[in-house]
Formats: structure tokens, C-alpha cells, sequence
């Protein structure tokens, strides 16, 4: 919960099936985190991963209005135009380690997994990538049209995904355009098959 706000924000998993177990799993320096849980459904038990990770905590509306104000010297651009790309260096290099943790944690479950989240990123990243060397992208298995999920750049950019063991046959990919929050939901319809 933000102290200054009261808004709460975060992860969390809900479910209608079993949890048998659930952890948290923290990345140092960071409020984002990444939450699974091991969920019985049916004879089956999956591990379902909820992550967010690292956003840029850039706002590029503040940024054009400082650098585009007549009042500002060519080295004030320059300076506000480093700061940024440091920003952003140092938030992709956090989210690849996220990556690598979140990898290490499926590696050692004993259940098929299921990873969903905000990976910040498009689906030309490193975090995109890496998850779908090992699972299918719900979207581009059943998905159609952009099926962009930020709420301030639409139809622009899909940032939020669902991945599912290859082995599982994705029925539906739905994007909903809902305006409670700068996220559009997903939901996915999968068959669960070994």
C-alpha cells in the first residue's frame, strides 16, 4: 500500500481449484515481485507464476514538456535525454536478472507451469523470449487483431502475456478493454494435456 496514496498494488492470485502451496519471490532493490502458486486441478497440479517485472518509472509526458520548454539550454536536453537512457539501461539489466531468477524457480518446480504477468516489455524482448523457449504465447497461439494490453498506448503495445506449457492446446485468447487500471486484463482458455 502506497503511504501517500492508500492505493494498494501488487500481485495476487486467485483461484477457484486448491492452492496446496504458494510463495513470494522478491527481487532486491525492487517493489516488483514475482508470486506462483501450486494450484489441484482436477487429477492435475500446476504451477501457475504471476510476475511483474521491472518497469521504467519513466513518464514521457513530463519528459517532452521539460525538453521541449523554449527556456532550456541545449545541455539541459542533453543531460535530461542521459538520464533517461541511464534509466533505461539500468531497468533492463534488473529485468534480466528477474528473468534468470523467475527461470531458476520453473526449472526446479516438479509440475508443468504456467507463467503470466507484466513483463514491461514487448514481445521482442529478452524476458519474452526467454519464456517462450520452453512455453506458448496464449496470444499468438489463439489471440487476434494486436490485442494490446497498456491502457495508454493502445492498440500499441502488448506488455502483459500468458504462457502455457507447449504440450497444452490454447482454445482462447481474449484482451479486455476494461478501464480500471493502465493494463488491460487477459484471459486465456486452455486444454490441460500431458
Amino acid at each position: 500500500q502506497n503511504k501517500l496514496t492508500g492505493v494498494c498494488f501488487g500481485n495476487v492470485i486467485f483461484s477457484k481449484h486448491k492452492i496446496l502451496k504458494s510463495r513470494v519471490i522478491t527481487f532486491k532493490g525492487s517493489t516488483n515481485l514475482s508470486l506462483y502458486a501450486d494450484i489441484v486441478i482436477n487429477n492435475d497440479t500446476i504451477r501457475l507464476f504471476n510476475n511483474h517485472l521491472e518497469s521504467y518509472n519513466i513518464s514521457f509526458p513530463s519528459l517532452i514538456k521539460r525538453i521541449f520548454n523554449k527556456d532550456k539550454e541545449v545541455e539541459y536536453i542533453s543531460n535530461e535525454i542521459l538520464k533517461v537512457h541511464t534509466k533505461i539501461k539500468n531497468t533492463l539489466l534488473r529485468r534480466s536478472k528477474q528473468v534468470g531468477i523467475i527461470e531458476e524457480k520453473i526449472s526446479e518446480s516438479k509440475y508443468p507451469t504456467i507463467i503470466c504477468g507484466d513483463n514491461n516489455e514487448t514481445p521482442m524482448s529478452y524476458a519474452y523470449h526467454r519464456f517462450s523457449k520452453s512455453h506458448k504465447d496464449t496470444f499468438k497461439e489463439s489471440g487476434k487483431g494486436f490485442s494490446a494490453t497498456y491502457a495508454y498506448c493502445w492498440p500499441l503495445l502488448r506488455i502483459d502475456y500468458i504462457f502455457v506449457p507447449v504440450e497444452y492446446h490454447c482454445l482462447k485468447h481474449t484482451t479486455l478493454e476494461i478501464n480500471n487500471s493502465d493494463h488491460y486484463p487477459i484471459i486465456a482458455d486452455f486444454a490441460i494435456t500431458k
